[in-house]
């Protein structure tokens, strides 16, 4: 259980599980304007100083960042509500096990 925990929101596994969804996900055309609001960019600029500069996991961070710019610039805004989900999930499953996500069980531990 602690392993599935542990591998299941690594953000390498996670942002890789990502990226792989944005890439087949087609999100809808959208119509008119874009509603960008001031919220939403001091929301970026939270996830990128959290996520792409304090936490162990940003070059998965950052790697999810540039590949969804470039080849799905449309998920953009969902990439990063998804990187937010997967910040939570870890925090929440490193409360519950009591170690970090990032810190993967080996087999050895595992196993006893």
């Amino acid at each position: 259980y602690r392993y599935i925990l542990n591998t299941i929101y690594a953000p390498k596994q996670y942002y890789e599980r990502v990226r792989v969804f944005l890439k087949e996900f087609k999100p809808p055309k959208r119509r008119g304007a874009l509603n960008l609001r001031l919220s939403h960019i001091k929301a970026f600029i939270r996830t990128v100083w959290i996520l792409g500069l304090k936490e162990k996991g940003r070059r998965y961070y950052w790697k999810l960042v540039v590949s969804t710019l470039l080849k799905e610039p449309r998920s953009f805004p969902l990439a990063i509500s998804l990187s937010v989900y997967g910040f939570h999930f870890r925090k929440v499953a490193e409360q519950h096990i009591g170690r970090p996500s990032a810190e993967l069980l080996s087999a050895e531990e595992l196993c006893g």
